[in-house]
């Protein structure tokens, strides 16, 4: 029935993981969309099998764009059946870092196994990685193996990355950052609500995507002023 509705509805889909980082990204790229488009997203960090197939099963004719959220587990070949239900038009690796390594075991074998999820990705989709990760190299040298002719963008704190920061300020009044960036070769400035240290980095990811996708960064990146769900 997933898989069906996926099908049949056919809207773009971005595919969501990483180490760290992929609920909060599925929820800022929601409400920086939803007033541009109609998004379809569960907001919360439920992303094992039946949540995948839940959300896909779940999938109105209406919806613009699907933001999917996807654990990877050591078994990199279901995570490519997983792959396959969704079809994303964009994989999104939020980070990567030696994290659950009593699972994983090797880097390797967590490098692989976060690329498999690649396997169902459309011709014509692409790639946003994050180049602050600490196994940036690794992980793109196993997502070109896998795929020669992928297409990666990449965002990050300097302008190696296709959305680097240009500026980022304290902003103590709303308990955040004033940030000047460019996003794909466009100016952007806004007043991102989180507070953590990674925030402004992990929000170039989300402009690069509005940006990829063809919707307005400007207006997505100045709803970022309004609460986020």
């Amino acid at each position: 029935v997933a898989s069906l509705a996926r099908k049949e509805v056919d809207c773009n889909t971005v595919l969501v993981t990483g180490t760290v980082g992929k609920t909060g990204f599925k929820i800022q790229l929601h409400h920086c969309l939803k007033n541009q488009i109609n998004v379809h997203a569960f907001l919360s960090s439920i992303n094992t099998k039946i949540p995948t197939l839940r959300s896909l099963s779940s999938l109105k004719a209406d919806d613009d764009l699907e933001v999917i959220e996807v654990c990877v587990g050591k078994d990199a070949s279901f995570v490519e059946t997983k792959s396959h239900w969704i079809t994303p038009d964009v994989c999104v690796f939020t980070d990567l870092g030696p994290n659950h390594m009593d699972r994983h075991k090797t880097i390797d074998n967590l490098v692989n196994a976060k690329a498999s999820v690649i396997a169902g990705l459309k011709e014509s989709g692409f790639c946003i990685v994050n180049h602050d990760a600490q196994l940036h190299d690794q992980l793109v040298k196993e997502l070109k193996r896998r795929n020669k002719n992928i297409t990666l963008y990449s965002f990050g704190s300097n302008n190696k990355a296709d959305a680097f920061l240009i500026d980022s300020q304290i902003n103590k009044e709303h308990y955040g950052w004033n940030i000047c960036a460019s996003v794909a070769g466009e100016i952007v400035e806004y007043t991102l609500p989180l507070f953590q240290q990674h925030a402004p980095v992990q929000s170039l990811g989300v402009l690069l995507a509005v940006k990829k996708l063809g919707y307005d960064i400007q207006k997505a990146a100045a709803d970022y002023k309004y609460e986020i769900d």
